[in-house]
């Protein structure tokens, strides 16, 4: 069962990050604090953000915001590393998140 669990992360990381469509030094984008306890905060300049995906490490979707990317409340996650999806008007990408 965990050979499973680990092709299926393996697949969804590698699905998340090759389709991306710009890459993290096009973008003046930064979450912050990372490790985050309670929340984070998502810092953007000169892009429009459309939609924020929060992935488990095993690839299971735990949120998805489209408004208010100011302190996101993370407190319901359990204590962990998940990857942010970031969509915005310029492309979308992806970015490492420690919950403490």
């Amino acid at each position: 069962m965990r050979k499973n669990y680990f092709i299926f992360f393996l697949f969804s990381f590698l699905t998340l990050t090759a389709f991306s469509q710009i890459t993290e030094t096009e973008l003046d984008i930064r979450l912050y604090p990372n490790p985050a306890i309670n929340s984070f905060n998502i810092e953007y300049k000169n892009v429009t953000i459309l939609k924020v995906e929060v992935y488990s490490i095993i690839g299971i979707k735990e949120l998805e915001l489209i408004d208010n990317y100011r302190a996101i409340n993370i407190s319901a996650l359990s204590r962990g590393i998940y990857m942010v999806k970031i969509y915005t008007d310029k492309g979308h990408l992806v970015k490492k998140l420690v919950k403490n």
